[in-house]
């Protein structure tokens, strides 16, 4: 597995290490390295240079292209990629186990995993797997686990899709929209429960990601708002 680490830039070599997972699923942990809080930015104009504010001040960094397959990290085995919560808790074990054999100075410091989106999933799987691991007295390194830190986690889908209520309370959508999005919501988790995942995936980009179809999603139509996150 593909990673990148950035001690912390006041050269505290105790300070905690943060293990950075995008989301997506499928999406580079560079996205938050270059986009959001590390160290280097790319400009609009493709040129890079380091970022004023950045997590790395404080603390040292650690970027894992996860699962195999993303970014960087590969396999040349079918077997290789991951099709369950458990394969990602494992192979990601694995690399930071290595990770600690190699940047030993490191290993008793505080470690966080942290995440955004489906993250959400990837984040408490590698806690808990840390948390079963560090109890076995076979363990090859016992990772000093801290805490755990997700952003817009996507980690039950079927429980948190209920946007309807908030849309409306916020005074974003009227009555007849509360009833649509209520009713295609009620669509999403029942495609779910059903495990037709692409079926609630179509649902749902329509409904308020936008990011696939070929025009706005309703969300957008009838807030005006784009960006869903921030409203």
């Amino acid at each position: 597995m593909f990673f990148w680490f950035f001690p912390a830039q006041n050269g505290n070599r105790s300070a905690p290490v943060l293990l950075w997972l995008q989301g997506g699923p499928g999406a580079t942990s560079l996205f938050g390295l270059f986009n959001e809080h590390g160290p280097i930015q790319v400009n609009n104009d493709g040129s890079l240079s380091e970022r004023p504010i950045t997590w790395n001040s404080l603390y040292s960094l650690l970027y894992i292209d996860n699962p195999v397959g993303t970014g960087y990290s590969f396999t040349s085995n079918d077997e290789g990629y991951t099709r369950s919560q458990d394969d990602v808790a494992r192979d990601l074990h694995s690399a930071l186990t290595q990770f600690f054999q190699i940047y030993t100075d490191y290993a008793s410091n505080p470690f966080y995993v942290t995440g955004e989106s489906y993250a959400g999933k990837y984040v408490p799987s590698i806690g808990y797997k840390i948390h079963v691991e560090n109890q076995n007295p076979q363990v090859k390194v016992k990772i000093n686990l801290a805490g755990l830190s997700m952003g817009n986690g996507w980690t039950d889908p079927y429980r948190q899709y209920v946007y309807g209520p908030l849309l409306y309370q916020i005074g974003l959508i009227d009555d007849n929209q509360l009833f649509y999005i209520n009713l295609q919501s009620d669509l999403i988790r029942y495609a779910i429960s059903q495990k037709r995942f692409t079926d609630a995936f179509t649902l749902s980009d329509s409904l308020i990601d936008g990011d696939l179809i070929n025009t706005t999603s309703y969300f957008t139509n009838v807030t005006g708002l784009r960006a869903y996150f921030n409203y």
